[in-house]
């Protein structure tokens, strides 16, 4: 029962943080207010409101209104430009897909090169891919003069169980739902449900299917 809430906090954290969700909502509760304020009743609830509390709903839409504009102009003005992946060339070059690992205590590491750093408010990660159509996040990238490793990844120990591994950019949205399940995953060993949503910005570049040797 407790994974099912954790699994719709998530989604929800998801829902709250994508930049043209919230900023609506707000929009529209202005509208509402206005609207109501205008129309002077709330049908089912209150047949009608006085001429004071017209003028105080309408009074209240307009800033409210206003308020979700200006947060999404500034969500907008604030959002790291990603001008498309391939600018930045993250490439994975070890192991490759269909490898068979020897692997230490069920880890492994992953290494690649890249063209150009992510931008301000983007970090590079390992997720792995879990059926149907589940993520885990499993390792932030280090990045050294054109390479990049992720070290000490959990495979398991599983022989000839494939998994699929992805290098992946992620923005300021799924650096939030990121920071989040570690939080979460640290507190109970992450033995967590996984992810079923992506933010938006978080963006695939490359990807490896391996397996562990017998």
């Amino acid at each position: 029962m407790k994974w099912k809430a954790l699994e719709d906090l998530l989604k929800i954290i998801v829902e709250i943080f994508d930049d043209k969700k919230f900023p609506l909502v707000i929009c529209l509760c202005g509208v509402l207010l206005f609207t109501l304020g205008a129309l002077g009743v709330i049908p089912g609830l209150i047949p009608s409101i006085d001429t004071v509390g017209r003028i105080s709903l309408m009074a209240m839409g307009v800033p409210t209104f206003t308020l979700g504009a200006f947060i999404y102009l500034i969500l907008r003005a604030g959002q790291p430009k990603l001008a498309g992946i391939e600018k930045y060339g993250f490439e994975i070059t070890s192991p490759v897909t269909g490898t068979e690992k020897r692997v230490g205590n069920g880890f492994f590491d992953i290494f690649g090169s890249y063209a150009s750093e992510p931008p301000r408010g983007y970090r590079a990660a390992i997720i792995e891919l879990l059926e149907p159509n589940g993520f885990v996040f499993r390792r932030k990238v280090v990045f050294e003069r054109g390479r990049w490793e992720a070290t000490r990844i959990w495979h398991g120990l599983q022989s000839k169980k494939k998994r699929t591994f992805q290098i992946v950019l992620v923005g300021p949205n799924g650096n939030v739902l990121w920071n989040y399940w570690e939080t979460v995953g640290d507190k109970y060993n992450y033995d967590v449900p996984e992810i079923k949503e992506r933010t938006d910005d978080i963006l695939t570049c490359d990807a490896i299917t391996v397996s562990i040797a017998a």
